[in-house]
């Protein structure tokens, strides 16, 4: 695991919250690193993570056209999966449920083009 994406330094409950970009697509388990997150709020903190959606990012294709150190990708609910490294979202948030709870899964497709994604995909 990532250095910089596990804090190493901080000890559990030493931050209010914890915002983390699509980092947690280039971690080798993005669970534990979530779980890590986690364990450094303190009580009522919050953590927001951004990761990139397989269909509307990585345009269903693997490895990432994109991103070259993507090890993992990311969907909500998808029945295909682009490859054996997705990572379904609510599958995930689960994983960390004994530990958090989970206010709001948001897809955010505000930039996405449907024109460009069946052009390229």
């Amino acid at each position: 695991m990532g250095g910089m994406s596990m804090m190493q330094g901080r000890g559990d409950g030493s931050v209010d919250f914890v915002h983390a970009g699509p980092c947690l697509a280039r971690e080798l388990n993005p669970s534990q690193t979530l779980s890590r997150w986690l364990d450094l709020l303190k009580p009522g903190g919050f953590l927001i993570v951004t990761v990139p959606d397989e269909e509307l990012y990585e345009k269903n294709a693997w490895p990432s056209r994109f991103n070259s150190v993507h090890r993992f990708s990311f969907t909500i609910c998808t029945q295909q999966r682009a490859h054996p490294n997705s990572v379904d979202v609510f599958e995930l948030v689960r994983s960390v449920s004994h530990i958090a709870h989970c206010e709001r899964v948001n897809l955010i497709t505000e930039q996405f083009d449907p024109a460009h994604a069946a052009q390229s995909g």
